[in-house]
């Protein structure tokens, strides 16, 4: 950089002026039209100070160097204050202690939110050139179906790496943990991700892209890049072959589960992604906005997190009209009273986990009650037709009824005549 530049923004940078306008525009809250009316500093045009402080407040989304052979430029993004209010309306929404944080622990999230995991699955499969139907998906999903062809193995696969990333939640991403999840994604599957994994470990231009990824996945804090870049850099780049968009569905759930938030593991982004790029773009435009200086990512990621927020908005709607459906299920077996307190409490624990086991131990221990109460408590559920009962091992379980709510309808109706 020339001495004369340099100095001068030595000198900007002591000028109380200037100062005071890089403060507000920091915040987001002036825009060129405002700079227009102010006094500028230094005898530097309007156009020359604007740039200058839209430098400085500049993130840097890429360094210019991932893949040589894309000769992609440095890229970077601005924290406008709609980006600064939309990222305080997620962590709000998805922070420990949030209405939906500690709802969603007391629900099976898979059944709940069944439709967006769907999509997600299906959007990440078709990226990934493994077109499947709609219906052999939700089945998979549902555990309704066994998988028989590789596609379909990829589906339950990678759901059962998604429910079990405690594994991983405890220890950086690296290159040892992408391949342990590779490796179970693809397990059963004839075709090979031999080559898959050598990209992981190879030492080359890709572990930029991969060291990218890491960051993301590995930083706590709930920023712009750390919720985008990991979806970014896996589709553009695709450092899992033809697995990119299958691993990136997990790499950004255990992202957001090592950054306390959950509730973030349950939006559908690949889906969000792409309804925002064919509402946005036309086929084969960049997300980025092209300038002398790279890339700005800046409008792109605020559309991205308008998405999140609303999709968010929409977790938040499912949950309230299952809680209302509940509520109006169990409020009409209310006139039978030969269903108790603990019984109902029963019934709106399976009624938000369909899949959940009751046992009479359990069951005895956790009202503390007598193991003779427990068991009338379960075979009455029974005799209704409420539960079901299965003997495995030496214990009995009690699993809900498969049309549960259908039957607590029907039940209601009854007792109305």
């Amino acid at each position: 950089m020339d001495a004369g530049v340099v100095s001068l923004l030595l000198e900007l940078l002591k000028n109380k002026g200037f100062q005071a306008l890089h403060h507000e525009v920091s915040l987001g809250r002036t825009s060129l039209s405002d700079l227009r009316t102010e006094e500028m500093p230094l005898g530097l045009s309007t156009e020359q100070v604007w740039e200058i402080l839209n430098a400085l407040r500049r993130h840097i989304y890429s360094s210019g160097e991932v893949l040589e052979a894309k000769h992609d430029p440095r890229s970077w993004y601005v924290m406008t204050g709609e980006m600064t209010q939309l990222i305080a309306s997620i962590d709000t929404a998805s922070k420990p202690g949030s209405h939906l944080s500690n709802e969603l622990p007391r629900w099976d999230t898979t059944r709940l939110f069944l439709q967006p995991l769907v999509n997600d699955f299906m959007t990440a499969l078709r990226k990934d050139g493994y077109p499947v139907e709609y219906e052999i998906v939700r089945a998979l999903l549902l555990n309704e179906m066994e998988p028989k062809e590789d596609t379909e193995r990829l589906v339950a696969n990678t759901l059962l790496v998604i429910t079990n990333l405690d594994d991983y939640v405890g220890h950086n991403l690296d290159s040892a943990i992408l391949s342990d999840i590779l490796k179970r994604i693809t397990i059963g599957c004839s075709t090979e991700s031999c080559h898959c994994l050598a990209n992981i470990q190879q030492e080359n231009t890709a572990d930029i892209v991969l060291a990218t990824i890491y960051k993301a996945c590995n930083d706590t804090a709930l920023t712009p890049e750390n919720i985008t870049t990991i979806p970014y850099f896996s589709w553009t780049y695709r450092p899992f072959g033809e697995y990119s968009c299958l691993m990136e569905l997990v790499i950004r759930r255990l992202s957001f589960r090592k950054k306390g938030r959950p509730v973030l593991s349950l939006i559908p982004y690949s889906h969000t992604h792409q309804t925002v790029v064919d509402k946005a773009m036309a086929p084969g435009i960049e997300a980025g906005i092209h300038t002398s200086e790279g890339i700005d990512f800046t409008e792109w990621i605020v559309k991205l997190l308008s998405a999140v927020k609303q999709d968010i908005e929409a977790l938040e709607n499912a949950l309230e009209r299952a809680q209302e459906r509940g509520e109006r299920l169990l409020d009409g077996i209310r006139p039978d009273r030969d269903i108790n307190t603990r019984q109902r409490k029963i019934l709106a624990r399976a009624l938000r986990r369909p899949k959940a086991e009751f046992t009479i131990s359990h069951h005895a221990k956790h009202f503390g009650i007598v193991k003779a109460s427990a068991r009338s408590d379960l075979y009455q559920l029974v005799d209704i037709g409420f539960l079901r009962k299965e003997k495995r091992g030496k214990e009995m379980l009690f699993i809900p009824a498969s049309d549960l709510p259908l039957l607590l309808a029907r039940h209601a109706l009854h007792l109305q005549t």
